[in-house]
């Protein structure tokens, strides 16, 4: 019994040990939500440990008693003792019913405070970006700067940028994950975010078709590296050299 145990606790251990190394291979995975290159992605990440450590913390306690009534008042050998019958302890129906509660409003307060800030109007010195999905790209517009390209973004680092999306024909989605929050697009209807890169970093992002031919995909985001804007050159340093050609990005009838 001693034996089996033993490697019922080893297949454990090599369990939790893969597991960990998995999780530390995608913090350094270019579509990680969990290695944030925004404050968008930051604020989302702050509210993510704090739920995390809630639920460690949860877990710790839960088991802990879970142990001590396994251990501690299982049944023994020879004993034949009915054990003591409880019907009902109000003391601890109220501290199991308030705590939760406490808990709750110590994750809340700081979810709704993070949903305001990031929903908050872009500031007036953001740069303006038009986003419009179609089938099977991304139309990027600068209506600033007089700009436009195809499935390529680029931003300076430290600036806030305010992305407009739209969508040309069908339900879009789009993702970049280190920059946090999916947003839908959807015809008709236009959707904003706005946030301001934290480091220089060249991420990609997913996007799908929400609606429409299920195996299609819309065109994936490239959000190339960008340097701290020193001066006003960073938008002639970005576009000195075309954009990349992406399979996405052609025509749906080269593609069918």
């Amino acid at each position: 019994m001693s034996i089996r145990r033993h490697r019922v606790l080893a297949l454990c251990l090599l369990a939790g040990t893969l597991a960990a190394l998995a999780g530390c291979e995608m913090v350094s995975h270019t579509r990680s939500t969990i290695n944030p290159v925004s404050d968008f992605g930051w604020a989302i990440q702050n509210i993510y440990k704090q739920i995390f450590w809630w639920c460690v913390g949860i877990f710790v306690v839960v088991e802990t008693l879970l142990l001590v009534a396994i251990f501690r008042f299982r049944v023994r050998e020879g004993s034949h003792e009915t054990p003591e019958q409880v019907h009902g302890h109000t003391n601890l129906e109220i501290a199991w019913t308030i705590l939760p509660a406490v808990i709750l409003v110590f994750i809340a307060v700081p979810t709704i405070r993070t949903i305001f800030a990031v929903a908050a109007p872009a500031p007036a010195d953001a740069i303006r970006v038009t986003v419009t999905g179609q089938q099977w790209f991304w139309h990027i517009d600068y209506p600033d700067l007089g700009i436009r390209t195809a499935n390529e973004i680029h931003v300076p680092v430290g600036r806030p940028v305010e992305v407009s999306l739209h969508a040309a024909d069908i339900i879009h989605s789009f993702w970049v994950p280190r920059l946090g929050g999916k947003r839908d697009v959807v015809p008709g209807r236009t959707n904003r975010r706005c946030s301001r890169s934290t480091s220089p970093a060249s991420i990609t992002g997913n996007a799908r078709s929400s609606a429409g031919p299920p195996t299609r995909s819309c065109g994936s985001i490239w959000w190339p590296r960008i340097r701290p804007p020193s001066t006003d050159g960073w938008r002639s340093r970005s576009w000195s050299r075309r954009p990349r050609r992406t399979r996405s990005s052609r025509p749906a009838r080269q593609r069918s």
